[in-house]
């Protein structure tokens, strides 16, 4: 996201997310709804019969409403789930790759004493986290 979510403004990020993932829910329920209703409707013969390639065109035009509202609604819980996780962790992405790093890195003991006193912090509990985000 860039710097473009500060802490001051990040409630109401996580806000846009998840009603951006329920109304792309939403679209999906629509999308399913009609396309079962209008074969129901095609197989009780109720529908006047359309040419073939009027047919073909609705089916296409489902099929890429429901493709296109799964992608967006993906994306947009997997940024809802990034969030919460920086949230809870108290860290931003940047901070936790950095500390993977640090983990990782196989380190001599003067440098583990220099690089311990730089990443301990008292932890806060989740519920203090998420109450200090959503108030």
């Amino acid at each position: 996201i860039n710097n473009c979510v500060g802490e001051l403004n990040q409630k109401y990020f996580i806000q846009f997310l998840f009603y951006t993932g329920v109304a792309s829910l939403y679209s999906v329920v629509l999308v399913v709804s009609a396309w079962v209703g209008r074969i129901r409707s095609e197989r009780e013969g109720g529908a006047e019969e359309e040419e073939s390639p009027s047919k073909h065109l609705i089916v296409v035009h489902y099929i890429i409403l429901l493709v296109e509202s799964v992608l967006f609604g993906v994306f947009v819980m997997v940024i809802f789930y990034d969030q919460l996780v920086s949230i809870i962790t108290d860290e931003t992405p940047l901070e936790q790759m950095k500390n993977r790093l640090m983990k990782d890195r196989p380190s001599s003991s003067s440098q583990h004493h220099a690089h311990t006193h730089t990443h301990t912090h008292a932890r806060k509990p989740r519920i203090t986290l998420l109450r200090e985000v959503f108030g």
